[in-house]
């Protein structure tokens, strides 16, 4: 198995190309459920989570449009939420999983290059900045070997994804960047009755089997934390603040 991952160096991708950037905001999160939506949680004095996210990315992808994907404490995200992004609703959030919102995300986006962020995700600027999205579908992944039980990790081999799940090296941030055959696959598995109640991980893997490629980024200055705990949240403003 090969040790090296990626490293992106300081350069901005095409700034030109045109992005799909689907926030995935509907889970609940159980164990900060009584803060309400994970998206509307404060992070800096004027920003919550989604704010910061939707300052990154325009910053990093200029030309884009933002599909922000709700279900959990819906009518208070989308009000948040700017007008000028495109906002739908996963009715059904509860009884389904983060594949079948990432499916209605992808039936609303318009362009050939398709990012995917976790909604209760808090990332530095340069994590997208310096991505380097190109040609070539990519997953965000930590340059650390560390495993742990409760993040999803990848094997790499051939500087590509072989596998993910949880347990392996190579941590998974949660953000997915799909194109040409990756996008297409992607999108069909997705959008299948069958699988809406499986993780995004889970279709990955099914792109790789058949025959799909993913190259693992770990861009330079890269911070990134899911906000599963009050703990998380404290961690997050950390990033803000540096």
């Amino acid at each position: 198995m090969s040790n090296l991952v990626r490293n992106i160096s300081p350069i901005k991708g095409n700034a030109k190309a045109a992005y799909s950037v689907i926030i995935v905001a509907a889970g609940a999160g159980n164990r900060v459920r009584s803060l309400g939506s994970r998206s509307l949680i404060q992070i800096t004095p004027k920003q919550t989570v989604l704010d910061k996210q939707i300052a990154n990315i325009n910053d990093a992808l200029p030309n884009n449009e933002i599909i922000l994907v709700t279900g959990f404490d819906s009518e208070r995200v989308m009000k948040a939420a700017p007008a000028n992004i495109i906002k739908i609703e996963n009715e059904r959030y509860e009884e389904t999983n983060i594949v079948r919102s990432i499916a209605i995300g992808l039936h609303a986006a318009r362009h050939p290059n398709v990012v995917i962020i976790h909604g209760d995700l808090v990332f530095s600027g340069e994590t997208l900045k310096y991505a380097g999205f190109s040609n070539k579908s990519a997953l965000i992944v930590s340059n650390s070997q560390e495993k742990r039980q409760d993040k999803i990790g990848c094997i790499v081999d051939n500087g590509v994804v072989e596998h993910m799940l949880y347990d392996l090296p190579y941590q998974w941030a949660e953000i997915i960047y799909l194109t040409g055959k990756e996008l297409h696959l992607f999108s069909n598995l997705a959008k299948r009755k069958d699988k809406e109640r499986l993780l995004d991980f889970e279709i990955v893997n099914s792109v790789i089997e058949k025959g799909g490629e993913f190259i693992p980024l770990s861009p330079n200055k890269m911070s990134v934390i899911d906000i599963d705990s009050s703990k998380d949240i404290i961690e997050a403003k950390a990033i803000c603040k540096s």
